[in-house]
């Protein structure tokens, strides 16, 4: 269908032959922007990696498992810098406490791409704002 349309409608090739001279610039246009991108990735992993991870504390049900909609970081924890010191310390009856990493972190390279993403499309980058300024007063704390 496509050749029938360039045949009988000559500006249409115009417009194809302009599209087939412009694709080359755009693809390098994009490689590099693909380059620039997975440098901020690495830039996220060198300065962040291993730092996003927080005490959460959970709520034991009555079956032994857990309600994770209810878990709730530990605030005001001075005593826990290290996954050790937050699991092997006593909780409170009831709870459980466990050593996990926000939604968005750079651990991998996966997740600081799909980081760098959400920052980049400025959808919801404040929280990831928030835990890397809780990250240096964490890093701040514990030293």
């Amino acid at each position: 269908r496509l050749v029938h349309i360039v045949r009988f409608l000559p500006f249409s090739r115009n417009v194809l032959q302009g599209f087939r001279k412009v694709f080359p610039t755009l693809f390098a246009a994009f490689l590099l922007l693909c380059v620039i991108y997975f440098c901020f990735c690495l830039m996220g992993i060198a300065l962040f990696a291993g730092k996003f991870w927080n005490c959460w504390a959970c709520p034991v049900l009555n079956d032994g498992t857990y309600d994770w909609n209810t878990c709730y970081i530990v605030s005001n924890a001075t005593q826990f810098c290290t996954q050790s010191d937050c699991v092997d310390s006593p909780a409170p009856p009831g709870l459980r406490r466990f050593w996990l990493t926000t939604a968005t972190n750079f651990d991998n390279l996966f997740w600081a791409a799909l980081s760098s993403l959400r920052i980049a499309y400025q959808a919801q980058w404040t929280p990831v704002m928030f835990d890397g300024l809780s990250v240096q007063a964490e890093q701040d704390r514990c030293l």
